[in-house]
């Protein structure tokens, strides 16, 4: 298995083929500010410091609205990449590649939810009150999609197929 930093800095082949490829570049001024580098928002790319730890001197409240939308999309259109990978179900190119999937989305709820937790205010409270019902539909919808992924999760499970490197 490999790690959290370097499965969020080096998508699965079959993500990296198909939509949401380059899912760690950032969108041209979503979160950021008229004049800033386009790719301020600190979750669209995998933290540079020691363990991955976010880099909360950047964080602002602005950059959590859009991280979550696009995490969402991003990690639709790599479920939706997994489940037309023409290659035959594996471990790997399935179960694997949905783990590693939707990485900005966990990024910015790991910083997100701990600051509502933790250091909450009115802005945080109405962000939350709006993402909270989006990201409940969307992880139900996540293991759920239609298509080729599901199907291939099974035949994974019913030929037993062993892990790579186990």
């Amino acid at each position: 298995m490999t790690s959290a930093k370097s499965s969020e800095t080096s998508p699965s082949a079959v993500a990296a083929s198909g939509p949401g490829a380059g899912a760690e570049s950032a969108a041209p001024g979503a979160g950021s500010r008229p004049g800033e580098d386009p790719g301020a928002n600190p979750f669209f790319r995998a933290s540079e410091l020691p363990y991955g730890l976010p880099p909360f001197a950047r964080i602002r409240h602005e950059h959590f609205r859009p991280a979550f939308e696009r995490g969402m999309a991003e990690q639709l259109a790599e479920v939706a990449a997994i489940g037309a990978d023409p290659e035959p179900p594996t471990f790997e190119n399935t179960v694997e590649a949905l783990e590693r999937s939707g990485a900005v989305l966990r990024r910015v709820a790991a910083v997100f939810f701990n600051k509502a937790n933790a250091d909450t205010d009115d802005a945080t409270q109405a962000l939350e009150a709006e993402i909270v019902p989006r990201l409940a539909a969307h992880e139900d919808a996540v293991p759920a999609r239609p298509g080729p992924v599901r199907p291939a999760g099974d035949a994974v499970r019913a030929a037993g197929a062993p892990r790579a490197g186990r």
